[in-house]
């Protein structure tokens, strides 16, 4: 999979993003993924950071207006 658009899902909930993320998670190939305005929360921005850290070719992330919070903002990657 090269390019995820999944942007603008306000009916599905956190949890349901979270499936959404881990399943994400196992695709290698991704570079260009759009989660921007849905209902994300600091679970979901712990398993994004597990994507970053795993995916070494994703180029984009768009993540506007997604409620993503400060807990997120403070994952280190090292």
């Amino acid at each position: 999979m090269f390019e995820l658009i999944l942007s603008s899902n306000p009916k599905i909930t956190p949890r349901g993003w979270s499936k959404i993320l881990i399943a994400v998670a196992a695709s290698a190939d991704l570079r260009y993924f759009h989660i921007d305005y849905n209902n994300l929360d600091d679970c979901c921005g712990f398993l994004i950071a597990a994507i970053l850290s795993a995916n070494h070719t994703l180029e984009i992330l768009d993540l506007e207006h997604t409620g993503l919070g400060n807990d997120t903002a403070l994952v280190r990657f090292f």
